[in-house]
């Protein structure tokens, strides 16, 4: 490209000018007399190609240097695009300026608050500002890109202008290109913006943590400066182009799983014989902002001497958690991996066990206590531990409770018509065979014709917990 060009074009111009070092385009040029027929006009075209800062706000000078100066006098001032020309005739010279002002184009974004729906799936909104501080007006196109971290699942996302309301969007948008400037990340393009102008956008995005490849915990982290390519937390970057120029922004949110636990004995039971059956109900809840993905961990840390014969997880709430079922709560404490949680539900877990206690508090006397245990530390009575891992924290919680101690009398029962000494005691080892019904049935006429009142007293049975034989 010439820098001057001339019209005629016969016009000697110095192909030396550069319009800052050498700033003569023309020496010594005759021009006709407006009254000579053959008069024409010498017109001299300057071209300039220049690099223009996309915004002009944190330079030298600021926003001024996008403005033209009015007045009567002429402007030499250096600002914006002006240009001062000087014709010398003589002695004489006369001034003349030209001058264009500039946009000065920014952009800025900031994410909202992490909400969680019905369905367990986490939402955020993010806005969007285009701003055009400059004196003049421009063009912009506009790119944003979602940049989550590994094992954080897009469901939805969508962009609207909501400033000044009528700027249409690409229906195509997604926010999942690969590249800033990807054909999935364009928002809008060719879009005008007045001087002192501003356009603001909302981008909402649902998501969800992905059960099959949970993300690590570094991977719902926000990094504290993201470059190009980086991923993270809830993290999204937008770009604003004038003039092949670009401009960008971004905001994050970290994503803040967290999972609870609770244990609790359910019942003890003496079997008889120095046997009992004990049975555990584990809770885990998801009280985080975001579905979460657990494993969970069961020990049996029982007192010294106990032995255990049977080990098993009796039900689950719901049924379809599938539990790891060589579990034993000693050598294998697992009870399921990468389990999903919804926010706000919790999953139970029944855990049993049949053991034989020893027979001398003396000898074994962590057998009968619950006192608290630590790190590697031998058990304690019927202690159980629970441990529930999530993606960002460890819960754990404990129950424990202990066998009668050997040699405490057991108190008598209450009958159940203590006024009726007639009452047949209790036989737990008496079936109601038809030959005793019709015995019964016999005395109970015989006795009823003497005038003798009959009460009859129902055995009680102790059900049993589902683990392994009654």
């Amino acid at each position: 490209m010439d820098p001057v060009t001339a019209d005629p074009s016969n016009l000697e111009v110095n192909p030396g000018f550069d319009g800052a070092s050498d700033t003569r385009i023309a020496t010594g040029q005759k021009i006709l007399d407006p009254a000579d027929p053959e008069y024409t006009a010498h017109v001299y075209t300057v071209s300039v190609l220049v690099d223009v800062p996309l915004s002009f706000g944190d330079l030298e000078g600021g926003l001024d240097q996008t403005e033209c100066t009015d007045g009567e006098d002429v402007n030499e001032n250096e600002e914006a695009l002006n240009n001062v020309s000087t014709l010398t005739v003589g002695d004489e010279e006369q001034l003349d300026d030209a001058c264009a002002p500039l946009p000065s184009i920014e952009i800025t974004k900031t994410a909202g608050d992490v909400t969680t729906d019905d369905d367990g799936t986490g939402t955020i909104s993010y806005e969007v500002v285009v701003t055009n501080e400059g004196a003049a007006s421009g063009e912009y196109d506009l790119y944003d890109q979602l940049r989550y971290g590994d094992g954080i699942t897009v469901v939805s996302s969508e962009v609207t202008n909501r400033v000044p309301g009528d700027v249409e969007v690409e229906d195509a948008w997604t926010g999942l290109g690969a590249e800033k400037r990807s054909e999935e990340n364009l928002v809008t393009a060719d879009v005008a913006i007045g001087a002192d102008g501003s356009h603001t956008y909302q981008v909402d995005v649902a998501f969800e943590l992905d059960g099959d490849n949970p993300p690590a915990e570094t991977d719902l982290e926000c990094l504290e400066n993201p470059g190009d390519g980086d991923r993270g937390g809830l993290l999204n970057g937008a770009i604003v182009v004038h003039n092949d120029l670009d401009d960008e922004d971004d905001a994050c949110k970290p994503i803040t799983p967290e999972v609870d636990i609770s244990k609790t004995v359910v019942m003890v039971r003496d079997d008889e014989d120095g046997k009992y059956t004990i049975t555990y109900d584990v809770v885990v809840t998801n009280v985080g902002a975001v579905k979460d993905v657990y494993t969970l961990e069961d020990e049996f840390r029982f007192g010294e001497g106990i032995v255990i014969t049977e080990t098993a997880v009796v039900e689950t709430s719901p049924a379809s958690l599938e539990v790891n079922e060589s579990w034993d709560g000693s050598s294998d404490l697992v009870i399921i991996t990468d389990q999903p949680i919804g926010v706000g539900k919790s999953h139970t877990y029944r855990v049993g066990a049949k053991v034989t206690v020893p027979s001398s508090v003396d000898e074994h006397p962590s057998a009968y206590e619950c006192e608290p245990v630590d790190g590697d530390a031998d058990g304690s009575g019927f202690l159980n531990t629970a441990t529930v891992t999530g993606l960002t924290n460890t819960a754990a919680d404990d129950d424990c409770d202990t066998p009668e101690t050997p040699g405490t009398p057991q108190e008598p029962e209450t009958p159940e018509n203590p006024e009726s000494p007639q009452s047949p005691p209790d036989d737990p080892d008496l079936p109601d065979t038809g030959a005793q019904i019709a015995l019964y049935a016999g005395i109970a006429l015989l006795l009823l014709g003497t005038g003798v009142l009959l009460i009859v007293a129902r055995r009680r049975n102790t059900p049993g917990t589902g683990i392994g034989v009654e």
